[in-house]
């Protein structure tokens, strides 16, 4: 996958994002597949969740106070808050801690996005009210963002010709 074709699913698939929030997912491109690519995670996974966690934000606070494009826990990173909401240490940082779920899981990655967004009760507790719920919700909106984009990449390889 190359940075031009994420750009043009980010914009194929998601509606109702700015030009700015457009703009930061395009320019970012490069550096999601180079890192996803490094750390053996789906490309478009990571753009799901960057865009469920925080529309593109860079600077995005959540009220449990994760932080930045990837809505990353300072208290599980090496990084502050500030530095989270840098875009390349945000990425960067939040497809490490996806990697650590999906290798935790042994690859389960329902189980690895909702470990991702709520923590080990998902793991530990999967029939908890809270994992049925993050499962419910986060989950399958991260999943079904991911699809679409999928299937835009696979019309925009039948329109220009490339092989999957």
């Amino acid at each position: 996958m190359t940075a031009i074709e994420l750009c043009f699913l980010v914009k194929a698939s998601i509606a109702f994002l700015s030009p700015y929030q457009q703009g930061v997912a395009c320019r970012h491109a490069d550096y999601i597949i180079q890192q996803s690519e490094k750390r053996g995670v789906n490309p478009l996974i990571v753009t799901a969740i960057i865009y469920r966690e925080s529309a593109f934000s860079p600077r995005a606070v959540s009220h449990a106070g994760a932080c930045g494009i990837m809505q990353v826990m300072p208290q599980y990173s090496k990084y502050t808050c500030e530095q989270l909401k840098q875009p390349r240490i945000g990425i960067k940082d939040g497809i490490r801690s996806l990697a650590f779920w999906l290798s935790w899981t042994k690859g389960d990655m329902k189980k690895s996005l909702c470990g991702y967004n709520a923590g080990t009760v998902c793991v530990k507790k999967p029939n908890s009210r809270l994992s049925k719920k993050v499962r419910r919700t986060y989950v399958k909106k991260v999943l079904d963002t991911a699809r679409i984009m999928r299937l835009n990449r696979d019309k925009f390889n039948r329109i220009s010709g490339k092989k999957n």
